[in-house]
């Protein structure tokens, strides 16, 4: 942690594994792609294609292949002509939920937004945690029929991203869905000292009915289910902590996630 009087200057986010709790049943199956066949190599961003593991082609554009996460990954470029992606070909049998890992190759954040036949339907970030591998957390598309995914940058100039180990279910109708978390922020976003509490908040939305929202925040990354909890009470469609996160003493890093669970007893959980 950089400057004085800063201990949340910096948010370390997690990095969960999307299997958990009453969740682990509904990634069992359809669709992964750990871009094996992915043959970039070097330095150089370059454009191509290569067969998915779903059996379809998958394109790139400005990307390089010399960084790792689990085995062979693929990284977008930042600033490039035409703009960083990749994309598969038509994948069918629909799509349920979607979920990947993904890390920070240098100094710019990242930003990156996913869609589904072209309609974002997930987005990830990073705040100053280079080389730190995060998952996605369960994205909710539940979208039927032929689907082609895509990852592209908001910006243009947002950070490098490494992206691996893309994993999704079938569309699965009548299905109950856990809750979805958006959104995520903490309050004041900067300035904070040894004497500031930090607010969070959080979108959350449910097929049914979201039962209960809480933050765990610790001191290290071993937030959930162990941290310390506090209630998240919605307003207008915003779910915010019933009380501050307490402030703690210069250079302090304080880790943290939206825990969400509906009326059916599934839940998520927020990077």
């Amino acid at each position: 942690m950089k400057g004085n009087h800063a201990f949340l200057r910096s948010i370390a986010s997690l990095c969960l594994i999307v299997l958990l709790g009453s969740q682990t049943h509904r990634l069992s199956g359809q669709g992964l792609e750990t871009f094996a066949n992915f043959g970039a190599t070097g330095t150089s961003y370059q454009d191509g294609s290569f067969e998915g593991q779903d059996g379809s082609t998958w394109t790139y554009v400005q990307c390089r292949g010399d960084y790792t996460i689990t085995g062979k990954a693929l990284m977008l470029g930042r600033n490039r002509a035409p703009q960083s992606n990749v994309y598969s070909g038509t994948i069918s049998g629909g799509i349920g939920i979607l979920s990947f890992n993904y890390s920070q190759a240098f100094a710019t954040n990242v930003n990156l937004n996913v869609l589904v036949n072209d309609v974002v339907v997930g987005n990830v970030k990073s705040l100053a945690e280079q080389g730190v591998t995060k998952n996605s957390g369960n994205i909710i598309v539940n979208v039927e029929g032929d689907f082609v995914l895509k990852f592209i940058n908001v910006l243009n100039g947002d950070g490098q991203v490494v992206i691996d180990d893309v994993a999704w279910t079938a569309y699965t109708p009548g299905i109950n869905q856990p809750p979805v978390i958006s959104d995520v922020a903490h309050s004041p976003e900067s300035g904070i000292t040894s004497s500031t509490g930090v607010s969070v908040s959080a979108q959350v939305s449910d097929d049914n009915a979201v039962s209960q929202v809480q933050l765990f925040w610790a001191l290290t990354s071993d937030v959930y289910p162990g941290g310390n909890a506090i209630t998240m009470t919605e307003s207008g469609g915003i779910y915010t902590t019933d009380s501050d996160i307490p402030a703690q003493a210069d250079g302090t890093t304080v880790y943290y996630l939206v825990y969400a669970e509906d009326d059916e007893g599934d839940f998520s959980l927020s990077s």
